[in-house]
């Protein structure tokens, strides 16, 4: 279990979710009021499933809640689309919002895949020995290896290897 409030994409999200409940009706008195009242439930629940997910027992419930908030972020994007598409948010608005969602989405992708790397079989903590929790990355030799020609290969294929 960890603070939420110290995930810097909670904090975005939160952010997000205040920013699009406060957005005005569009001028020429259209309330909006089914995709709006999505629109804000949708946004709110990307931050309030990375809040409760934080606090569960362990990694492998926080990664599910994790992917929670990142469909309800892809679910925000449609109504912010569909609100553009319909002119119901201005093209600067929406273009601003679905910026900040898609860094949002990316920051979700990314916890999740490492609370998963952290966990593990039975969702717990793994135990690794010290020298396996960070390995050296693999050296690879730069150069490319030469074409080897083999004895059993016909002799014009031989030769032709030579050339190269």
């Amino acid at each position: 279990m960890q603070d939420f409030r110290k995930l810097r994409v909670w904090q975005q999200a939160q952010d997000l979710a205040v920013r699009i409940n406060a957005m005005p009706p569009r001028a020429g008195g259209e309330s909006g009021g089914s995709w709006r009242g999505q629109l804000r439930r949708s946004s709110s629940s990307i931050a309030a499933n990375i809040a409760e997910g934080a606090m569960r027992d362990t990694p492998r419930q926080f990664a599910h809640f994790l992917e929670i908030a990142i469909a309800s972020a892809s679910e925000t994007e449609n109504h912010l689309d569909f609100a553009l598409r319909t002119r119901a948010i201005s093209g600067v608005t929406a273009t601003a919002l679905l910026s900040e969602l898609v860094i949002i989405r990316r920051m979700l992708v990314v916890l999740r895949r490492r609370v998963l790397e952290s966990t593990g079989r039975d969702g717990s903590r793994p135990r690794l020995p010290p020298e396996t929790r960070n390995p050296e990355p693999e050296t690879r030799n730069p150069e490319p290896e030469t074409p080897r020609t083999s004895p059993d290969l016909p002799a014009p294929i031989r030769s032709a290897n030579r050339r190269q």
